[in-house]
């Protein structure tokens, strides 16, 4: 199981895309962790739903949006991990050597794939652990 991706709905109509990434979503104990979670928590955090996790407006504000969603709606979002490593009782999990190289090969994978013009990450435990990228033709 893989967490998607979050493509906000004007990403694709802007000529420099963003991709933004994190490291790891928590969860709830009594959650299940799925594919749809990034989804349902982008929609939140737009919505002002997302309480108690200020990760989702501390880059909005970074990038200095008016509002989170001109901010969310227009960039491609992903935690370097595939899934939920920890819940919200252990937020400072960390992940094992295995699930570090799955988020190695999912970084690069939709890198390859989504071709975004500019990539931050806003983790210090992803930065560790992404691949070296060079720029492709």
């Amino acid at each position: 199981m893989e967490h998607d991706c979050w493509r906000g709905p004007n990403n694709q109509s802007k000529p420099r895309r963003i991709a933004n990434g994190g490291y790891s979503h928590h969860r709830q104990t009594q959650h299940p962790d799925y594919k749809g979670f990034t989804q349902e928590i982008l929609r939140a955090v737009i919505r002002g739903n997302q309480k108690g996790d200020s990760f989702f407006t501390t880059v909005a504000n970074y990038f200095d949006a008016k509002h989170r969603s001109d901010f969310w709606e227009n960039v491609l979002f992903f935690n370097f991990l595939p899934r939920c490593i920890g819940t919200t009782e252990d937020m400072f999990a960390t992940a094992s050597d295995e699930i570090h190289k799955a988020g190695s090969a999912r970084f690069m994978r939709i890198i390859r794939a989504e071709k975004p013009a500019k990539i931050f990450v806003f983790s210090t435990k992803a930065w560790k652990h992404c691949p070296l990228i060079i720029q492709e033709e």
